[in-house]
């Protein structure tokens, strides 16, 4: 949607999964394997903990060589043959770079492969 969110300029990519399901391992691993594909240095951490690393400026509000994944999983109610995963996630370069998406849902194949997800709603700045 917005290129200046995409690889213009970018070594690092952040990936940050700690509010999900996920193992440290299978976090690591899904963070590797996306980092690999986008072309980045993986970094891993909240927006607080890179900040603090330095990465991103706290001060001007954006990560000028990097961009920060985050998924967050929300709770899921009802009754469902095969159990989704509700999330929300963004895509984050600035205070006024980012993509947000909201009140997602994707559900794992009876195979083992996750396929498509719905998005509820989204914004970009």
């Amino acid at each position: 949607m917005d290129p200046g969110l995409n690889s213009d300029g970018l070594t690092y990519i952040g990936v940050d999964l700690s509010q999900t399901s996920l193992t440290e391992s299978e976090q690591a691993a899904v963070a590797w394997a996306f980092a690999a594909r986008h072309g980045g240095e993986l970094v891993t951490g909240t927006w607080e903990e890179l900040a603090d690393q330095g990465y991103i400026d706290k001060e001007h509000l954006q990560w000028e060589d990097g961009i920060l994944f985050t998924i967050a999983e929300k709770p899921v109610f009802g009754s469902y043959g095969l159990k989704p995963v509700a999330f929300d996630a963004q895509k984050w370069r600035s205070g006024t770079g980012a993509y947000f998406f909201s009140s997602c849902t994707a559900t794992q194949a009876e195979d083992g492969h996750w396929g498509d997800y719905s998005v509820g709603s989204e914004a970009i700045s």
